[in-house]
C-alpha cells in the first residue's frame, strides 16, 4: 500500500493505493508525489480486521489508561480509506468484538506506543488483526476530537461523555503548563 508520509485522516489513501506489481507501485508513487507534492511510504498491505486503541493519561488512577478498543468495519471489499472514513458506510463497534486476549494486547500495545513515542495527554493507535496476529499501523498523536471521532466514541463507552473528555484533556494541558513555569 502506498500512503502519503505527511498527511492525516488517510488523505490520499484510496483503493488505488493497494498495488500488486512493481509497475503499479511505480505508477502509484508517481501519482501521489505529483498530486500531493510530498514524500510517500510503501508498506505491506495486511488484510484483516481493523481496530483502534485510545490512551488517556492520568485517568481513573492510571498513568496510561487504555480505552475500550473500537472495531472498524468498512463496507465489503473496502478498507478504512479516506472516502469510507467520512461516508457513513463504516461501522464502528465499541467495545470491539475481539476475543479478550486480543483486546488486552491491543490495549497494551496502545499504551506502549504512547509511552515509546513520548505522547502527551492522549493518543490513538491503529491496528490490523489478521490470523490472531496484531499489527500496529500507526499512532495518532493528535487524533480527531469531534463528538463523532473514534477516541471520543471509546471514551463514551466507559461513561466519559464528550464535554468531560475535553475537560480532562484541558486540565492535563493546564497542569502541564503550570509545572513548566515553576
Amino acid at each position: 500500500i502506498v500512503k502519503l508520509a505527511l498527511e492525516h485522516c488517510s488523505v490520499g489513501l484510496s483503493p488505488m493505493a493497494v498495488v500488486r506489481s512493481e509497475h503499479e507501485l511505480r505508477a502509484q508513487v508517481r501519482r501521489q508525489v505529483l498530486e500531493f507534492d510530498q514524500p510517500v511510504i510503501a508498506e505491506e498491505f495486511i488484510a484483516g480486521r481493523e481496530a483502534t486503541g485510545g490512551v488517556l493519561e492520568n485517568f481513573r488512577g492510571e498513568r496510561y489508561y487504555a480505552l475500550p478498543v473500537v472495531e472498524i468495519i468498512p463496507p465489503p471489499g473496502r478498507f478504512f480509506d479516506y472516502e469510507v472514513k467520512y461516508s457513513g458506510e463504516t461501522k464502528e463497534i465499541c467495545p470491539a468484538r475481539f476475543e479478550q486476549d486480543i483486546t488486552k494486547k491491543i490495549q497494551e500495545m496502545s499504551r506502549q506506543a504512547h509511552r515509546a513515542l513520548g505522547c502527551r495527554h492522549y493518543s490513538r493507535s491503529d491496528f490490523i488483526v489478521a490470523k490472531n496476529e496484531i499489527y500496529i499501523l500507526e499512532t495518532n498523536t493528535l487524533p480527531g476530537l469531534t463528538s463523532q471521532s473514534l477516541l471520543p466514541k471509546a471514551a463514551a463507552a466507559i461513561g466519559l461523555d464528550f464535554p468531560k473528555l475535553l475537560d480532562h484533556l484541558a486540565t492535563l494541558a493546564l497542569s502541564r503548563n503550570e509545572t513548566r513555569h515553576l
